[in-house]
């Protein structure tokens, strides 16, 4: 037995002995020419560049290879598009990149050199498109973003000479028009910048102003109806009258006014009991106990034009074609060609923003619900006292069907110090 395994060992020994051989893959250079039918078209702050694939089955993607700010980066896409676009750039003067067709064992191709010349950069047309102005509790900026790219708007005050963030809001929208509020009425150095997602920041635009006086009107405000000819007087149930519309009760409580489906008159009139210089407003929907979904459901309001006035003529009671409007005159009632429109106060027609239909959380939702839709009113409006709303869409559609509707509450902010 010993003289056998002694036997395998010296068969086996000389094959372990042996110096281990690896083979490896011999790889073919891939002899690709570069990429020959494309186009470029300058964006801001970037270049689009569109191309023809080849009909190659080896091709896997196409890379771009670019500096920005001094820094090498590489953008990649893949062979289902036939666009490629290089972003970020924060100037109009020439950039050159380098584009690769890419193959599946990620050799490159011969490269294209290409150079472009960016459109203004976003940030930088937002800059020289700034607006300021005063408002109240604060500012009014605009501005214009031409790509719609996202980018924060970083509001700064001046404090003891140095600049400190006092918020930093993120917009895509194309005309921007947004207030900062929150500021007292005495002498604030604002300062505005703009940053994309990219790093670059544009330059700072400074501001000195006083903000004018901000403050809830009172509650309660009272119903005005009965003397508004075409306004709907009607009523769903006792629970649900006008004045739960000033109680001062949010939530998801049944709380609210709600007129009954099928009368006629889709506006209302109530009375804030003095003038003031109107500034913002906040409705809440009606809401159903404990049921985020109902922000958008019991027919509350989604779209409403306001109009406002500091007094009211009698004369005019007695005219009732003077009440009406283009949009809820009933049936066959022409309308005259001036309507009470021509000497009230525009306030604006304001649209509920439908978050349902964004995409938002069912927390998001609900929290809108406790907290209420707040809506801006025009900065050029007169101050008023009387306040009538005119329901354009409720959570069922345009117009409101039965000229059905609620609401929960209904806030408003301004300057009462009229004299």
């Amino acid at each position: 037995m010993y003289m056998k395994i002694r036997y395998l060992l010296l068969l086996i020994l000389p094959l372990l002995l042996l110096p281990a051989c690896k083979t490896e893959e011999v790889i073919e250079p891939w002899q690709s020419n570069a990429l020959e039918q494309y186009t470029l078209t300058p964006i801001p702050g970037g270049v689009s560049i569109e191309y023809v694939l080849p009909n190659d089955q080896e091709l896997l993607y196409i890379l771009a290879e670019y500096e920005r700010g001094g820094k090498p980066f590489t953008e990649k896409s893949s062979i289902y598009k036939n666009e490629i676009v290089l972003e970020g750039f924060n100037t109009t003067e020439n950039v050159e990149a380098t584009i690769y067709k890419v193959n599946k064992k990620e050799q490159k191709s011969e490269p294209l050199k290409i150079n472009f010349n960016p459109l203004t950069p976003p940030i930088q047309v937002a800059y020289e498109s700034l607006d300021i102005m005063t408002a109240f509790g604060g500012i009014l900026a605009t501005w214009i973003n031409i790509s719609q790219t996202e980018f924060g708007v970083r509001l700064m005050t001046e404090v003891d000479g140095e600049l400190e963030t006092s918020e930093v809001y993120f917009t895509t929208i194309p005309e921007e028009r947004h207030y900062f509020r929150g500021f007292p009425d005495v002498l604030t150095t604002f300062a505005i910048s703009f940053e994309d997602k990219w790093g670059n920041i544009s330059d700072t635009v400074r501001y000195t102003t006083t903000p004018y006086f901000e403050k809830e009107i009172e509650k309660p405000f009272l119903d005005y109806r009965l003397h508004i000819p075409y306004d709907n007087i009607s009523l769903y149930s006792t629970r649900f009258p006008i004045e739960n519309m000033w109680d001062g009760i949010v939530g998801f409580v049944n709380n609210g006014y709600m007129v009954q489906s099928g009368e006629p008159g889709l506006s209302f009139t109530f009375d804030l009991r003095k003038v003031a210089k109107l500034s913002r407003m906040i409705v809440w929907p009606r809401l159903q106990i404990d049921q985020w979904w109902t922000v958008y459901r019991n027919a509350n309001i989604m779209s409403f034009e306001m109009w406002g006035i500091d007094k009211i003529d009698p004369a005019t009671l007695a005219n009732r074609d003077y009440w009406l409007d283009d949009v809820s005159a009933p049936p066959g009632k022409v309308v005259p060609e001036y309507t009470f429109k021509d000497d009230w106060t525009y306030l604006g027609l304001h649209n509920i923003e439908r978050l349902d239909k964004l995409g938002a959380s069912s927390s998001d939702i609900r929290q809108r619900g406790i907290d209420g839709h707040m809506l801006d009113i025009p900065i050029e409006a007169d101050p008023v006292r009387y306040i009538r709303i005119f329901v354009r869409e409720n959570t069922d559609g345009s117009p409101p069907p039965n000229n059905f509707y609620s609401i929960g509450e209904i806030s408003f902010f301004g300057d009462d110090r009229i004299e």
